[in-house]
């Protein structure tokens, strides 16, 4: 419907653009044949004057020279000399009388031409001058009825200009109108939508406070709770511990008594090499052959245990030279991975990775794949499932982040610390579940 509306409206703006410029240029072409044909007609006014003008100028001329020629005539024919009037005056009177009637004859002829021709002057004149008067009179009337037409156009032309701007002014008004009432019952019908969202989104806010509010005191009252019972329990764990401790005690103290008069006795009887301090020296001197760290380790707890409750044979240990002993074989130790305790170094480098949160995790992921490229580290990072299943559940977590931080444009550090955490994590555990 809308473009329909568009096509209507393009065309009837079309049509009226098209009779727009026939009516402008059927006005131009009648103001141009107007212009023309007055100017046709004041042309031949000045053509038709000065033709006359020229006419008349020739008329005179002409009569002028005629009048000249028969004064001329007229005075060599009346000149005559004194002795040929003197002989003439008597015998030639009739020859002359004859020739003054022929002359006065021809004068009066000529006069009556010249009024003749003065006559049809006048009226050759007069109808010039009545056929100017009739053309101008007849051309006035059709410029006059040409005018009127002219102005009946323009009048009808200005008076349609007049409605047609009217009616485009009106419409224009309506367009205005409906434009703003549209305009204030949008603004309305968003206050509304702005004013319901902001309620919507404040009951929104008070049911997260509240559900927050009891989920934080669930928490807070879980954790007394458990608080409690934890004291609880270490309560009566220590009460149990203690009550058993004093019954093992009581029962165990005849038996104790009995151990110690026989180790009384046996220590009476025993031989000197026998003795703990002195197998505590051969251990020592033992030292000397091992090359592995954890042989020596091992020999050493078994030390601390057997010295742990007497100060006599941590004094003699000490003055056999342990010590030297000691750092003597810390510097003669093969340092290869192949001999070092790999399994309870994996479980201390995965403690640490899962502890921590920020650049430790990454520095423990690159010793663990290091690690983990050795076939000695890979199967002792296999034998620690725990550890192994809380590093899935850390990998879990991280994409998890990744996916809410990937929402959010403000935080792009913490989107690429995660995302590379991501992907230590991802290929340590890729190492690891490699079969």
């Amino acid at each position: 419907m809308s473009s329909e509306c568009q096509r209507s409206e393009t065309l009837e703006l079309e049509w009226r653009a098209a009779s727009k410029i026939q009516e402008a240029w059927k006005g131009y072409v009648l103001e141009w044949h107007t212009k023309r044909s007055s100017a046709t007609a004041c042309r031949n006014v000045i053509y038709k004057k000065a033709f006359q003008r020229k006419l008349s100028a020739a008329v005179e001329i002409q009569s002028f020279a005629r009048r000249q020629l028969a004064q001329n005539k007229l005075l060599r024919a009346c000149k005559l000399q004194p002795g040929m009037v003197w002989q003439r005056a008597y015998p030639d009177s009739c020859a002359y009388c004859i020739e003054m009637s022929i002359v006065v004859r021809s004068i009066i002829k000529l006069q009556k031409w010249w009024k003749k021709v003065l006559f049809s002057r006048s009226r050759f004149y007069a109808i010039i001058t009545i056929q100017s008067f009739v053309r101008g009179s007849v051309s006035k009337f059709d410029l006059a009825k040409k005018k009127q037409s002219i102005i009946f156009i323009q009048r009808a032309w200005r008076h349609s200009l007049f409605r047609k701007m009217k009616r485009d002014s009106a419409l224009v008004i309506q367009s205005c109108i409906r434009g703003w009432a549209a305009r204030c019952t949008a603004s309305r019908t968003k206050c509304s939508m702005i004013k319901i969202q902001r309620w919507w989104r404040n009951i929104l806010y008070l049911k997260t406070i509240k559900k927050s509010i009891s989920v934080i005191q669930a928490y807070l009252r879980g954790w007394i709770t458990r608080r409690r019972a934890t004291k609880k329990l270490y309560h009566i764990e220590k009460i149990q511990s203690c009550w058993k401790g004093y019954l093992v005690r009581k029962h165990s103290s005849p038996l104790l008594l009995d151990l110690r008069n026989r180790m009384r006795l046996s220590s009476a009887n025993v031989v000197d090499e026998s003795r703990l301090i002195n197998r505590l020296v051969i251990a020592l001197s033992e030292l000397l052959g091992y090359r592995s760290i954890t042989d020596i380790r091992h020999t050493c707890a078994t030390l601390d245990v057997a010295t742990d409750l007497s100060e006599k044979c941590c004094e003699t240990l000490v003055a056999a030279g342990a010590i030297d002993i000691l750092l003597k074989q810390i510097q003669l130790l093969n340092r290869g991975v192949q001999i070092k305790s790999t399994s309870r170094s994996m479980e201390i480098i995965f403690k640490e990775l899962l502890r921590n949160k920020n650049e430790g995790f990454l520095v423990s992921c690159q010793l663990l794949r290091r690690l983990c490229r050795i076939q000695q580290g890979l199967e002792a990072a296999r034998k620690l499932q725990g550890h192994v299943r809380r590093l899935n559940n850390v990998i879990v977590k991280l994409e998890r982040r990744a996916k809410f931080l990937s929402r959010n444009a403000h935080s792009s550090n913490i989107k690429d610390l995660t995302l590379r955490r991501l992907r230590e994590a991802a290929c340590l555990m890729s190492l690891i579940a490699d079969e």
